[in-house]
């Protein structure tokens, strides 16, 4: 099934994400610049998410709660992405996201996401993503440098 790109106003907006390793941290990057407010809920935080965490780009932009995920850390979010390393409480925070009418993303299961995370490219005020719904990662990644390369070679003019 292929997924409709959609850009969607996320400005005012507070994001779960949930899972403190280098697949929570890449989400949130990835997203940062976009949210209101990036909500990180983990047990822990891997050395290198803390050290963005505390960053000039995060600081302000992120609120980090140490614990187990709990089922109304979803109230109020508008988007939930489940990170962890667990594949069971990956599929409970997905459903319970679901059962509330937030979208989410499951980082475990493809089948069980609402949204991908595209490769993307960020040159403000431009943004492009690419995606192979949820396929052929390494070479929606090529095509993303290879288009980046582009763009830098474009704006340089």
């Amino acid at each position: 099934m292929a997924y409709f790109p959609l850009f969607v106003n996320l400005e005012n907006s507070r994001i779960l994400i949930v899972g403190g390793g280098n697949i929570a941290e890449r989400r949130t990057r990835a997203i940062l610049p976009f949210a209101g407010k990036a909500v990180i809920v983990a047990k822990e935080l891997t050395e290198s998410f803390e050290s963005f965490i505390n960053s000039e780009e995060a600081v302000g932009k992120t609120e980090v709660i140490l614990r187990a995920f709990e089922e109304n850390d979803v109230y109020g979010m508008r988007l939930v992405l489940a990170c962890t390393d667990d594949l069971v409480i990956n599929k409970t925070i997905t459903k319970i996201s679901r059962d509330k009418g937030i979208p989410a993303n499951n980082c475990s299961d493809k089948n069980d996401c609402d949204f991908y995370f595209p490769g993307l490219i960020y040159k403000e005020p431009f943004t492009v993503g690419f995606t192979a719904s949820g396929e052929a990662h390494k070479l929606v990644k090529e095509i993303r440098e290879k288009t980046e390369a582009v763009i830098d070679e474009v704006l340089k003019k």
